[in-house]
Parts: C-alpha cells; sequence; structure tokens
C-alpha cells in the first residue's frame, strides 16, 4: 500500500464527498450505529454460520488485519490532527477499546487491565501498521471470561436473602472510576451492584419472585448479546476505538452501519415495512405502525403482535426468538417491492397460536425528524394575544431548508408577527442545508468558514438574494444544539439578524467529517467492497467573524435557567476533542436588528424568570443535580431511599398543587405538518386530551422539557388560524397540560418584547405585520 495513494484518495473525498456536520450525541463520545448481520462478497468467502438463533459473520484474520491498517493510515493522513499512528495513540486506543467493552468498570479487573496494558497500551500502534488486529479479539474473549464469571456470580446472589437495613451505598454512574482490583473486588462490587438493582424492583413495588426472574434474565441477556457478536462488530468496536482516539467524532463504520448512518442522518426515509419493533423478553414485539406505511396499509400487523420468524418471499423461516433485535430488523428490511413473510403470534392469541402474514416492502419516510410548525396565540401581559410561529427542525436533513421554507411561508399566511426558530435538539446533519437554511433570513452573504489541517480556508456562502421571513427572529438553543445547527445560530448572532435564546452553551461541535469507503485501499477480490467505511473530522468550521463553535459552543444572548448546563454535556466533556481557537474575521454587512434593544431584553427576562414559580422549580432541581454531582452514590437501605422516595413524591406532589394556580389563562396552540402545509389542510389544535369528536394529536405539541413541567398545551382558542373544529371537549379541565413548558415560553416572551421594542421604534416591518391592539 502506498502512502501518496492513501493521500491522494483522501484528498480527494475531502475535497468532492459531501461534509457531515452529523449528528453529534452530546455527553458521549460519538458511536457508530449497532452493527447488523452482513454477508461477505470475498474470494474465498469467510464461514457464516446460519441457525435459527442468529446469523455469524467469521472474518479471516487477514482480512481484520487488513482492514485495520488501511484504518490507521487514513487516520495518519487524512485526519484534522496530522497525528502519527505512535505511543501516544496507542495508549488512548487502549483505553478507548477498554472502555468501549466495559464502560462501567464491571466486568474486567484491575489484573487484566495491567497484563493488556504492559502487552499491548504501546503495542497497538506497531500491530495496526503491521496488519495485525488480533489484540482486538484476545480482548474480548477475555471480556466474555469475565463477564460469564460475573454473570455466574450474579445468580448465585439472586438465590440468597439480602439484608436491605445496613447503610451501605453504590455508584451507578461508574464510568470514572477504577477497575476492581482483583475477582474479590469484583465479587463485592457486584455484590452491591446486585443489591442495588434488586432494591429497585422492591422500590417499584413488584413482586420478589418477579423481581429475581427479570434480574436473572437481564444478566443472561447480556452474556448472550455479548457472545453474539461476530468479528465484523468486535472490529467495529475496536476500530471506533482508534479512530475516537484521534477526535470523539471519527469512526469505523462496517458496510451495514453505514447504511444505518446514512438512513439516520441523510436520507430521512428506508425501505421495510413500516414498522417500530421492541425487544420484549426475548421476543421482538411490534410496538407501533409507521401511518401509511406497507404494514398498516396490509391490515395484517398491529401493535403487540410478536414476531417469532421471518423468511424472504419463498425461502424457508428464519427463527427469531432471542435474537438480537438488530438482527431482526436486518431480515426484515429488504429491496423495494419484495416480499417479506412474517411469522406472528397475535397479541390477542392466549394458547400462543401462530399465523402467517405477507408483506410487500416499500419505502418509509421518517416523518418523526421532518421540520414542523407552531402556531401560538400568547397572552400578553397588556391583554392581548400576540401570534407567533415557531418552527422546530430535529435535524439537517436533506431538502430541509426547503420544507422549512414552505412552513414559513404558511406561518406568514397565518399572519404570525414574529418567528422562533426551534434548534434546541437538533444535534446536526448536512452542512449545505445549513447553509440554504441560513440563507432564508438574509439576503446575500458568508456563513461560515471551513478550514482544513493546512490552513486552507473555504467560504461556504448564502448566494441567493431572496429572503423568505424579513421579521423579527429568535433562534432557541441549547446543549443539545450540535454542528449544523451551531452554524445557523452563530451565523445569525454574528450578522445580528437574530436574538439566540437558551442554555448557557450549545453542544460545541465545530468540526468537519468525511466518509471515506476503505475498500478502494485494496486490490479487488482482497477485502472486497466490504472493508467498511472510515467516518473522520478533516476540517474546522469557524465563525464569520472570527471565532469558532467548536469546543464551547455558541453562547446565548439571553441565557435561559436550564438543568442540563450542569449535566457535563457537550464538547469540552468529550476526550480527545479538537480545541478551540481563532480565525480571520471576513467582511460581512451586520444587520444589528438585535443590539440596540438587547440591554433590555435582557432585564426584562431576568425579571420575569426571577419571578417565575416554574424557573424556581428549575431552579431547585439545579440545586439537587449539584449535589449529585458532588456524590453520585445511592443509599442501598431501604428505609432511607423509601424515605428519600416519599420525600420525592411530596414535592412533585407539591409542584403539582402550585401549578394548578400558575398562570391558568390557555394557551391556543395549532400544528403544522408539511403535509398539512402541502394538502392545504388547515392548523389543527393541540391538546393533551382527545375526544370522539378532536382531531387533534395526543403527542405533546414541543417536545420534552427538562423538567417537570409540563410540554405542551393548548385550549380553545378564541380566534383561530384556519383551523379544523379540533376543540377537545375536556379543554376546560386541563390546568398544567395547557401551558407551555418554561424555557419556550419564555423564549416566546422575550419575542413579544423584542417586537414591542421595534415597534416602539416605529419598525416599518412590524407596524405593517402586527395585529391591532385593543
Amino acid at each position: 500500500m502506498k502512502s501518496f495513494v492513501i493521500r491522494a484518495v483522501v484528498a480527494a473525498f475531502a475535497l468532492s464527498t459531501a461534509a457531515f456536520a452529523e449528528e453529534a450525541r452530546p455527553g458521549q463520545a460519538q458511536a457508530a450505529p449497532e452493527a447488523n448481520p452482513l454477508r461477505h462478497l470475498l474470494d474465498p468467502p469467510p464461514s457464516t454460520t446460519i441457525s435459527g438463533k442468529d446469523i455469524k459473520v467469521k472474518l479471516p484474520p487477514r482480512e481484520a488485519g487488513s482492514i485495520a491498517r488501511a484504518t490507521g493510515a487514513v487516520l495518519t493522513q487524512g485526519h484534522y490532527r496530522q497525528t502519527a499512528l505512535d505511543n501516544d495513540i496507542s495508549r488512548t486506543f487502549f483505553t478507548n477499546y477498554l472502555s468501549a467493552l466495559d464502560y462501567s468498570r464491571l466486568v474486567f479487573t484491575q489484573t487484566d487491565i495491567d497484563e493488556f496494558g504492559k502487552r499491548y497500551a504501546e503495542q497497538l500502534d506497531d500491530l495496526t501498521k503491521a496488519g495485525d488486529a488480533s489484540p482486538a479479539f484476545e480482548i474480548f474473549r477475555r471480556y466474555l471470561e469475565r463477564l460469564e464469571e460475573r454473570n455466574t456470580f450474579a445468580q448465585k446472589l439472586l438465590e440468597q436473602s439480602i439484608d436491605f437495613s445496613t447503610d451501605e451505598r453504590f455508584n451507578p454512574q461508574r464510568d470514572k472510576t477504577s477497575w476492581p482490583a482483583d475477582t474479590a473486588a469484583a465479587e463485592d462490587l457486584w455484590r452491591l451492584r446486585v443489591k442495588f438493582d434488586v432494591l429497585q424492583g422492591r422500590l417499584a413495588k413488584d413482586k420478589p419472585e418477579e423481581v429475581v426472574s427479570k434480574l436473572s434474565k437481564r444478566y443472561s441477556r447480556l452474556l448472550k448479546t455479548m457472545k453474539d457478536y461476530d468479528d465484523e462488530e468486535i472490529l467495529s468496536a475496536y476500530l471506533t476505538s482508534l479512530a475516537n482516539a484521534y477526535d470523539p467524532h471519527s469512526d469505523y463504520m462496517s458496510p451495514s452501519e453505514a447504511k444505518q448512518f446514512e438512513i439516520q442522518n441523510v436520507k430521512l426515509s428506508l425501505t421495510g415495512i413500516g414498522a417500530l419493533l421492541e425487544w420484549d423478553d426475548g421476543y421482538t414485539r411490534v410496538k407501533s405502525l409507521v401511518p401509511g406505511g406497507p404494514a398498516e396499509r396490509s391490515k395484517q400487523l398491529k401493535p403487540k403482535d410478536r414476531i417469532v420468524a421471518v423468511s424472504q418471499g419463498d425461502e424457508e423461516a428464519v427463527d427469531v426468538v432471542e435474537m438480537r433485535l438488530n438482527k431482526v430488523v436486518e431480515l426484515i428490511r429488504g429491496k423495494k417491492g419484495s416480499e417479506v413473510r412474517l411469522t406472528i403470534v397475535p397479541a390477542e392469541s392466549e394458547d400462543g397460536s401462530k399465523r402467517e402474514v405477507r408483506i410487500i416492502r416499500d419505502d418509509v419516510p421518517l416523518a418523526e425528524q421532518h421540520a414542523k410548525a407552531r402556531i401560538v396565540d400568547l397572552p400578553t401581559s397588556t391583554g392581548h394575544s400576540a401570534r407567533l410561529g415557531v418552527v422546530i427542525l430535529p435535524q439537517f436533513y436533506e431538502n430541509c431548508a426547503r420544507d422549512v421554507e414552505k412552513l414559513i411561508q404558511r406561518l406568514q399566511d397565518e399572519k404570525v408577527e414574529g418567528l422562533v426558530l426551534d434548534l434546541r435538539r437538533n444535534g446536526g446533519g448536512i452542512l449545505e442545508e445549513a447553509i440554504e437554511l441560513t440563507g432564508l433570513f438574509i439576503r446575500e452573504g458568508p456563513v461560515v468558514q471551513v478550514k482544513n489541517h493546512n490552513g486552507a480556508t473555504r467560504v461556504l456562502e448564502d448566494e441567493n438574494p431572496k429572503v423568505t421571513w424579513e421579521g423579527p427572529l429568535v433562534v432557541a438553543v441549547g446543549h443539545l444544539s450540535a454542528s449544523a445547527s451551531e452554524i445557523v445560530a452563530a451565523a445569525l448572532q454574528d450578522y445580528g439578524r437574530a436574538l439566540v435564546v437558551g442554555d448557557a452553551a450549545t453542544h460545541g461541535k465545530g468540526t468537519v467529517q468525511t466518509l471515506v469507503p476503505l475498500a478502494q485501499f485494496f486490490d479487488r477480490g482482497r477485502v472486497g467492497a466490504n472493508a467498511g467505511k472510515l467516518k473522520f473530522t478533516v476540517s474546522k468550521f469557524y465563525r464569520i467573524a472570527g471565532g469558532t463553535t467548536q469546543k464551547y459552543g455558541v453562547t446565548p444572548d439571553i441565557q435561559l435557567p436550564s438543568v442540563l448546563d450542569y449535566m457535563e454535556l457537550g464538547e469540552s466533556y468529550l476526550p480527545n476533542c479538537l480545541p478551540a481557537d481563532r480565525t480571520t474575521p471576513l467582511d460581512f454587512g451586520r444587520m444589528d436588528e438585535v443590539q440596540p434593544f438587547l440591554t433590555t431584553l435582557r432585564d426584562r427576562s431576568l425579571n420575569r424568570v426571577a419571578a417565575s414559580r416554574e424557573f424556581a422549580f428549575i431552579v431547585e432541581d439545579i440545586e439537587e443535580m449539584k449535589k449529585r454531582k458532588q456524590d453520585p452514590s445511592v443509599s442501598l437501605n431501604e428505609e432511607k431511599r423509601l424515605a428519600e422516595k416519599s420525600e420525592r413524591k411530596a414535592r412533585e406532589e407539591t409542584r403539582k398543587e402550585e401549578r394548578k394556580n400558575i398562570d391558568s389563562t390557555p394557551v391556543p396552540i395549532h400544528e403544522l405538518t408539511l403535509e398539512a402545509v402541502t394538502k392545504g389542510e388547515p392548523a389543527k389544535l393541540l391538546s393533551n386530551k382527545t375526544s370522539s369528536t378532536s382531531t387533534a394529536p395526543t403527542a405533546p405539541a414541543v417536545e420534552g422539557a427538562v423538567t417537570n413541567a409540563t410540554t405542551v398545551a393548548a385550549a380553545p382558542a378564541t380566534t383561530s388560524p384556519s383551523s379544523s373544529n379540533a376543540e377537545d371537549e375536556d379543554a376546560e379541565d386541563e390546568t398544567a397540560e395547557n401551558r407551555l413548558e418554561p424555557q419556550l415560553r419564555e423564549t416566546l416572551n422575550v419575542l413579544n418584547d423584542y417586537l414591542d421594542l421595534l415597534a416602539a421604534k416605529g419598525n416599518r416591518w412590524v407596524m405593517d405585520h402586527r395585529a391591532p391592539r385593543n
């Protein structure tokens, strides 16, 4: 393998392959999706065992070593760090792999760690360059041995009586602790672990025999799951540990993982039957059906049906009882237009009788990740209602900017006065979509700078002079806002085009990854198309004002109290993250639409937050979070735990009663989906209750609050937008359910203040678009 060939190919992909400002997983290093079964197309082919329980991939050592060598070479020459695969990287690689297998430090002993450390901590670099991936499998075998020992010991403990009157404690957050010194220490740790698990069941008031049975199955299931790992999955974990030594967003992906990554982060569609499946005590059970999907259209499958076998067309059925869920999913997915046969135990079956259903696979859009909009008639202190729009974008998928534009145009038809772009839970996506989305709010100009390891900088610009929304704009962000969403928030903040409101900071992922197929580095037939792909960091983002979103994210103009600020979320908490730095600012035309009002907006928001009982609850939760961070251990004394449980319940009941008296004014919220906009359908009035005459969805309008506050709400509007007759006949009985969760409500209050200040200054857009005030 020639190094110049690798450099050339990597450079070509860095230039020609679409870069991914992909979804970050706040709070942990990004990991590739769980591997799926795969038949290699090699000559000679590796042995593939197909049984009624599983499909195993046997990877020849030479092939595994070749893939490892290619991975190391590409990272060395193509990664942004430009760091050699040396002893420093080897030590991190080694630690990463041990943590990938035993994150909670419950399986290995320190004796195991020391033994492998002497042999491999500073040798994995040399072995990888030599095409030797054997440590991956040797360490994994030891892991299975220890896990079997832990399982055997735990099963014995479950047969014994446990004393819950002592004052022992257990720390369930063990990722930052040390491994137990030896077998005796490991057994003592597991004694506490089992005691903790049994106590959890007792506190939940489960029957003692059910607690023991569930835990026994749970421990055995973990062992079985890990034993079911095939060579491809082990290698994937190993090489991702190597990639993570360079930065937390670089991963090795098997072909099936790469396919899943594309489904989850780019296409938002897949070919299958349109069923959400769950694993239930050894069975694959239907949790729900995708509306309009093949399964729902067939009328043959329904929630709680259990799938016990899968076959392709006229082929023999494969038993899937006790099979890992991801493998069952892989069997059910397939080519569009092909037939899959499912043997099911219907939900209503009392004797376990089975029947077969035949379903033709088709495209299944993952619509829940698409943009959607809300129309909120917000009560104000002056007695009138402000009609405000909220666009919620969960991720930057293909054509999402076009979808957001459609929603905004409809919101304009509904006469909204101001707009919130909600990116609080947007983990990223396609970089080009972020550029186009920013362009919906500015005429033309730079959006972000992208710099590679050589210092070469590209400026990505919005070149479309069209502006879809010219009115007042607020961008809502949080710690879960990452990558592409940070680019949008940063650009609109730098231009002075939008007010940014949210948590203390966004996630802080300011890097660009590329996805390179490794097969091109091998002679045809030697490894083939199934060598997998490598996603690795090639560039960093810089703001047009010269700063970066990397590591520390975007600081909002107005910060709201949030428990997430104290949960160690964000890039800065991830190991091996790239540092923050600066680059040369660009020349661009600042709009300064926010700065003149910022001090007043902050003061008003601080006063509201200080007087808000809902935010007082959040501050109480923050103080509790701080205490838990100082000591994450929990008592194993049942009496103390029951007292703590009673105290929490009393606090929750007190809050519930208080909420009944907190601003009981109904807040009408209407939902607009892309489907409704496309079909010209009216907006739907949302409520958390649904009567037989209501067409409102039962799901919350705004996804999860970080406290106990209820997330959504609606009650019948006195003046509604183009709305269907979706009034809930029980709406008058609602209490907390008819309030927005506090962060979004305060964001909307800030937007309304912004409108007031602009109107006072005679802002022409606001004067022309704002509804008359009584």
